[in-house]
């Protein structure tokens, strides 16, 4: 709701007593206090999504207006227990199209630890590359190839110096 140039956030309370509509003086601290951030969130008025500075809000929002609300359903409990795409109708087709998945070793890294007066996160495990592998899928069989795996040292940079070359390979002349 607007007043004049100003926004007015209105939380619609309902019971079996009645309704009630609450005046919310701070959109961002309400809904901040359900967020498992600590930090202060920057939310959209129109989508609700938080974003860890204004600038990033500020990016976000001429991009949030081109598109229109969703609406989720959820299938009755007992009526349907299956759950399947129908809208086919929805798809959009695109030319090519690359699946990939990397494998990864855990490794325990030494920490000391925090001081536990204060919030923080301390990671234990790096998980490093080892390997990984992609296949290219095209409705034109020229592009489409067989599976790649790859299983050595530099496995990431690797990973993207083949994706420079299937770019290179897909572009048109």
């Amino acid at each position: 709701m607007q007043n004049g140039n100003r926004e007015v956030d209105l939380l619609y309370i309902s019971n079996d007593n009645g309704s009630h509509y609450c005046w919310i003086k701070n959109l961002d601290h309400f809904l901040g206090s359900i967020s498992k951030f600590c930090n202060r969130r920057f939310y959209c008025r129109r989508c609700l999504h938080g974003f860890t500075t204004q600038e990033l809000l500020t990016e976000h929002r001429p991009y949030c207006t081109k598109f229109d609300f969703q609406k989720v359903t959820y299938p009755e409990e007992g009526k349907n227990d299956i759950l399947e795409f129908k809208d086919y109708h929805k798809i959009s087709r695109v030319p090519f199209v690359i699946y990939a998945d990397f494998e990864c070793y855990a490794k325990k890294i030494d920490v000391c630890h925090p001081n536990p007066s204060h919030t923080s996160t301390t990671r234990t495990t790096k998980f490093e590359a080892c390997g990984y592998s992609y296949i290219v899928v095209s409705s034109n069989s020229k592009y489409s190839k067989s599976p790649v795996v790859y299983r050595g040292d530099n496995a990431v940079q690797h990973f993207f110096e083949n994706m420079i070359k299937e770019e290179e390979y897909i572009q048109p002349n």
